[in-house]
């Protein structure tokens, strides 16, 4: 036999093929577990979570609901991890703050709160919105608007509200997401309650920088949608998003007997914006299969990509086919984006049942894919075997993307190593941090995966019709004294609208790019 000698370095590239043959050392996919994270990558929750955000040093807030064993009470309830996901126990003294709402200090009053919404601002204060239900037995009585601002040592903030505190007078009011103006306004969106068990009418609400209502437009009785559509259902509204100009984003869904999916766009002093859909908002019809057991969609999650699109999420059942989550995407000026999916739409099954599917959140990652999470939930003869957290991430056009788990989902549990808590978790926020790595919460804890390191976002480029970065808009031009200067800012006075001369709703500088 003939010896034949090959040089080092093929020898050294065999090697690594063989290893990786045998299921050796490979480079980590962005659906794998951080083993960075808590050891494992999982972090052990003490509440049901319904939020995330991140701060600069990479600290992780978690925020929702604590509940009293065999009561119905519950408080707002936050925690902070450190970003190696053990217990911050600078936070509150021991890394979780509970806050109640009707005690405060006096006689017990027994209530049921939790944690919706929560936002970083940018002097590193927190700020929490949601629900507080007064309880009598296992009753709610009155619902009421909570928000909550505390220090970044988890302390309660005592030049906000009452101590720290914000309760909205109306005992029908509920409140679930909240962003900031750029001038420390503060944003809540969710619905006004007219009879026991019904939610009926859409509440926005705009409180000064001390928690005081602010007394505008934003007063909670806003007509959304407006008169004339075909939106007769109640109106579950659930997001809410500041976008440049100040302007204000919200999204809901019509239910229980239509599935429409409703969309908004209201000026910063809260009037409706006129140059957005049909009198500032949209209406969509009903989508998918029409089957008489299907659960109208939900609304979960409001985002926007770099280039101004629109991204509409939330999840769908059907008691016979399962359920699953949709994307919809829609130009700035609120014209759905037929390039985006089928028709502008994405509707993905995960789950073989409508159990345990009840919840939605998204994130966009600098590149614009979308990063969603959502709860898969495997059944035979109509039992539910397991509830795992579902991660999927799609290409900015809606496609899944196949390098994120081969067909775009990696389920934990099932394509990861199980979580400790439990084989019945449902999934209910995730968000991105800075290095691209992605922290998921939901019913079994934090879990973080290694995610993708982010892309450097598009380029900033005055005068090409895209509103981004620090522009406060972009006409198409770089000229001055047609209501945007050569420098993308506002000016006052000016008569232009868009880059093509079209455009809706009378003068003044388009504050989103026109792209039909």
């Amino acid at each position: 036999m003939k010896l034949i000698k090959r040089p080092v370095a093929y020898l050294v590239a065999l090697t690594a093929s063989f290893v990786s043959l045998m299921g050796g050392a490979h480079a980590a996919d962005p659906w794998d577990l951080d083993t960075t994270f808590s050891g494992d990558g999982f972090a052990v929750s003490t509440f049901l979570s319904h939020d995330i955000a991140i701060q600069n040093d990479g600290k992780i807030l978690i925020a929702g609901r604590a509940g009293s064993p065999g009561t119905q009470e519950g408080l707002f309830a936050l925690t902070r991890l450190e970003g190696n996901g053990s217990v911050d126990t600078a936070f509150g003294g021991n890394g979780t703050v509970l806050t109640d709402f009707l005690t405060q200090g006096g006689p017990f009053v027994p209530e049921d709160s939790a944690v919706y919404g929560l936002k970083i601002q940018p002097d590193g204060k927190i700020l929490a919105a949601g629900t507080v239900h007064k309880l009598d037995g296992s009753t709610w009585t009155e619902w009421h608007i909570g928000l909550a601002r505390y220090e970044s040592d988890g302390s309660l903030d005592g030049g906000f509200g009452d101590g720290g505190r914000v309760l909205s007078e109306d005992i029908r009011q509920e409140g679930f997401d909240l962003d900031l103006q750029s001038d420390g306004k503060i944003l809540v969106v969710g619905h006004q309650i007219l009879a026991v068990g019904q939610s009926d009418e859409f509440f926005l609400k705009r409180y000064t920088p001390d928690g005081a209502p602010d007394g505008s437009a934003f007063d909670g009785e806003m007509e959304f949608p407006p008169a004339g559509t075909t939106v007769t259902d109640p109106l579950d509204s659930r997001a809410v998003l500041v976008v440049p100009g100040d302007k204000v984003l919200v999204a809901g869904s019509s239910y229980p007997n239509t599935g429409f999916v409703v969309l908004g766009r209201f000026q910063s002093d809260g009037s409706p914006d006129s140059a957005f859909g049909t009198g500032g908002s949209v209406v969509t019809a009903e989508f998918g299969v029409q089957v008489s057991n299907r659960i109208p969609p939900h609304v979960r999650a409001l985002a926007m990509q770099s280039d101004g699109r629109i991204l509409v999420g939330g999840y769908f059942a059907d008691e016979t086919a399962g359920g699953g989550l949709f994307l919809m995407k829609f130009k700035p000026d609120g014209t759905i984006d037929s390039s985006f999916g089928t028709n502008g739409t994405v509707i993905r099954k995960i789950s073989d049942t409508e159990n345990f599917l009840n919840d939605f959140d998204m994130a966009i990652q600098t590149d614009d894919k979308i990063v969603a999470v959502a709860t898969q939930a495997a059944a035979t003869e109509g039992l539910v075997d397991a509830a795992r957290y579902a991660v999927l991430r799609f290409l900015p056009n809606g496609e899944p993307d196949p390098a994120f788990g081969g067909d775009g989902m990696a389920v934990i549990g099932e394509d990861t190593p199980p979580i400790p808590a439990s084989d019945f978790i449902t999934a209910t926020a995730v968000a991105l941090q800075s290095d691209g790595r992605i922290v998921i919460d939901g019913t079994g804890g934090a879990v973080r995966l290694v995610g993708s390191t982010p892309a450097a976002p598009p380029s900033v480029v005055c005068g090409n019709g895209l509103e981004q970065g620090a522009e406060e808009c972009d006409d198409g031009n770089v000229s001055d004294g047609d209501g945007c200067s050569a420098a993308c800012q506002s000016e006052s006075g000016g008569t232009s609208g868009d880059g093509d001369g079209g455009g809706g709703g009378g003068g003044g500088c388009s504050l989103v790019p026109n792209f039909s």
